[in-house]
């Protein structure tokens, strides 16, 4: 009735026992559980989190920006502050009151809507798995469940978040020389860097120093990305004392963009761990961030193509080169607004490309878990199959069957192995006692060995292909393949869970030693690691050693099927047929579809949860343009004095938007497909023979979407600034 029951208990049982003995063990399986279905609940909370970290950075650039509006907006009133005594620390602490009631009350708001949304989560994740047969009856339930103190956190998060950000864009924005202020006249911009700038260059590149030298104490490569960017644009901040900024700056993005964009295995970096989350978000924040750089600092190049290709008429020149001229005139409000936007896009994109490799790899993974066989049954070892052939089945399957093998089973204990340095340090190194583990032994007929379709991940050097892999095991009994989990997992043991193996490779020795009485001892050396995972989990080698040495009993059937046949029906058929042995079988092709399935809709599923990024992205740019028009009442009206009309001034500011917003959905685009390039190259998609695959259709109608949603929420403020 224990949760959790200690080492000692453990051990003080299994002397109670004589478990040493009866080759028995106590597992602490309740604890187990318990520890699995933690750790399966933060990957998916890890999963949310980096996804939805790019919406919480989206959400503090638009802050940044509106209060750098709103310092815009009010330059001359502040400037008037100043000039009767207010000091700049007064102003700060001005915008902090007025920013921290709209932080306080959108906290709250926001812990609660989590709540909703969170909701709406659980309620698509169960419509998605009733799709699948074996959770159709409502066996599948995910609680709604929270606690009031999480709500608290990320409340107290919330807040924290956005009052920082406050601070942050009130100092900024409260530094400004009083006479420029009140006369509106903009700040003089210093042909090189002032002493400020090269200690900001100084402690950048202390920071990035500090960085990477914690990812090689660590291996976490998400640090090496950050800390070699943070670098560059450090120097390129000190360089510019000695050059133009323009010049610097495009020097530092185009090297971040290289730098990111080339194979992380470096030298020395070939066993660092550049899947987590900080290596994710790090390598999309500084991917976008070099490249707005680029584009920003090199404005009038794309200023000048877009007059040539589209400002063919007077009004037409006009109206762009005003549309066009104010954004890249305020660089860092349109950086801010590019990289809020371009950011989500681009998380969007990665996200899209991942979900259409998935799907893309329906044939591979079909040939690579089924071997070429429609069905697999499994019975119980106690009650095996004897002399079980195609022509031995009863008249009613007899017709339906092409080819049948039989796979002998036993359990033996790996008693040693060898350790590949990779996965010592991946599963740290085992201990005398962990190296004792239950698996299982399986026996494959020579027949099968030369006729099955099962893909080898690795085969040792000497063998041409697959099938001579394959082959060699019926000659030499000193050999054996392993499944797809690389003996990471235990698959099917003796008294308790899957347990971790780690260590085993090609060309390595394994020792098995067999359960019975005669306690016999065998090496083997791995001359292959199979694709397949699913279906059945061991240490595969001849079947007449297995059967004559280890006691081994024909308990697994492998079925192809003539042309035509329903496998779900004759797998029940056999079900049948062979009720007394306990017989179960499997669709293994329906099964590996289905989970393709779940895979592909809970990847839709993040991509809808990205939508509220995409949403505070939209509504940003919204927001924008309702102080644009604010902002720059003074130089609407002299444009309507020379001559501009009202639907001059609506087109210059729907022009800005898409020039804006398109701007961003390239940026995003062509970054997300290059970081899904890396994802393809180094998570085993290019090795499995999948091809890499871009999602133009879907990626398309993202773009299309956001687009048309951000003119709708635009073209009120458009309207608006030509009444003005």
């Amino acid at each position: 009735t224990l949760d959790i029951i200690s080492n000692s208990t453990i051990e003080q049982m299994n002397n109670d026992f004589g478990a040493e003995e009866l080759n028995l063990e106590v597992h602490n399986v309740k604890a187990d559980n318990l520890e699995e279905a933690r750790e399966g609940g933060e990957s998916m909370g890890t999963l949310f989190m980096i996804f939805g970290m790019f919406s919480i950075i989206a959400g503090i650039v638009l802050i940044i920006n509106i209060f750098v509006m709103l310092g815009e907006e009010r330059k001359s009133e502040m400037g008037m502050a100043r000039a009767v005594g207010m000091k700049g620390k007064h102003l700060v602490k001005m915008y902090i009151f007025e920013g921290s009631l709209d932080a306080f009350v959108a906290a709250i708001v926001g812990a609660f809507l989590g709540l909703l949304f969170g909701w709406v989560l659980i309620q698509a994740f169960e419509f998605i798995f009733s799709s699948v047969e074996e959770f159709s009856e409502g066996s599948f339930n995910i609680p709604f469940y929270f606690t009031w103190t999480s709500v608290f956190v990320a409340f107290c998060l919330g807040l924290f978040i956005t009052f920082v950000t406050i601070i942050f864009a009130s100092t900024r924005i409260s530094k400004l020389n009083i006479i420029r202020a009140i006369r509106r006249i903009p700040e003089p911009k210093p042909e090189r860097a002032p002493r400020k700038v090269i200690v900001g260059g100084v402690v950048l590149i202390g920071l990035g120093f500090l960085l990477v030298n914690f990812a090689f104490s660590t291996q976490l490569g998400g640090y090496y990305l950050a800390g070699v960017p943070s670098i560059f644009l450090g120097l390129a901040l000190i360089v510019h004392k000695w050059t133009s900024i323009r010049a610097a700056m495009t020097a530092a993005g185009l090297a971040i963009l290289v730098f990111m964009f080339m194979p992380y295995q470096f030298p020395f970096a070939s066993d660092w761990d550049f899947t987590g989350l900080d290596a994710f978000v790090f390598s999309g924040v500084f991917s976008v961030l070099a490249a707005i750089i680029v584009v920003m600092f090199n404005s009038h190049i794309l200023l000048v193509f877009l007059q040539k290709v589209f400002g063919r008429g007077k009004s037409t020149r006009a109206v762009l080169k005003i549309a066009i001229t104010y954004p890249m005139d305020s660089k860092f409000k349109t950086g801010m607004t590019l990289g809020m936007f371009a950011l989500i896009i681009f998380t969007v994109t990665v996200i899209a490309m991942i979900a259409a490799m998935q799907a893309s790899q329906g044939e591979v993974m079909l040939e690579q878990q089924s071997g070429d066989y429609d069905i697999i049954g499994i019975t119980n070892p106690r009650t095996p199959f004897e002399n079980l052939t195609v022509d031995t089945l009863p008249s009613d399957l007899e017709d339906k069957v092409d080819e049948l093998e039989t796979i002998s089973q036993t359990i033996v204990a790996l008693v040693d192995y060898d350790e590949r340095e990779a996965d010592v340090s991946a599963y740290g190194p085992p201990t005398d006692t962990e190296k004792i583990k239950q698996y299982q032994l399986l026996g494959a007929s020579e027949s099968f060995l030369s006729n099955n379709g099962f893909t080898l991940q690795e085969r040792d050097e000497k063998y041409a292909s697959d099938t001579e892999c394959w082959e060699a095991l019926a000659q030499n009994s000193s050999y054996c393949i392993v499944d797809g989990t690389k003996l990471a997992f235990s698959g099917i043991s003796v008294g308790g869970p899957p347990q971790d193996m780690g260590g085993v490779y090609i060309g390595g020795k394994i020792t098995i030693t067999d359960t019975g009485s005669q306690n016999r001892t065998r090496e083997l050396t791995v001359i292959g690691i199979m694709d397949q995972m699913f279906f059945f989990n061991g240490i595969i080698m001849n079947k007449d050693v297995v059967d004559n040495e280890y006691n081994g009993v024909d308990a697994i059937i492998m079925v192809k099927l003539n042309s035509g046949e329903d496998a779900d029906t004759v797998a029940k058929e056999f079900e049948k047929n062979y009720l007394e042995l306990g017989l179960q079988t499997f669709d293994m092709k329906e099964i590996i579809n289905t989970i393709l399935t779940l895979i592909n809709n809970i990847m839709y599923l993040m991509q809808g949860f990205l939508g509220i990024g995409l949403l505070v992205g939209i509504a940003g740019i919204g927001i924008i343009s309702f102080r644009n028009v604010i902002e720059r009442r003074q130089q609407i009206g002299m444009l309507r004095a020379i001559g501009f009309k009202k639907s001059m001034v609506t087109k210059s500011f729907l022009i800005e938007t898409s020039f804006v917003t398109i701007l961003a959905i390239l940026i995003g685009i062509v970054l997300g497909i290059g970081i899904g390039w890396q994802i393809y190259a180094d998570s085993g998609f290019q090795e499995s023979g999948i091809g890499f695959v871009i999602p133009w259709g879907n990626l398309l109608a993202i773009s299309i979407i956001a687009y048309l949603a951000t003119l709708i929420f635009t073209f009120y403020p458009s309207v608006k600034a030509a009444k003005v």
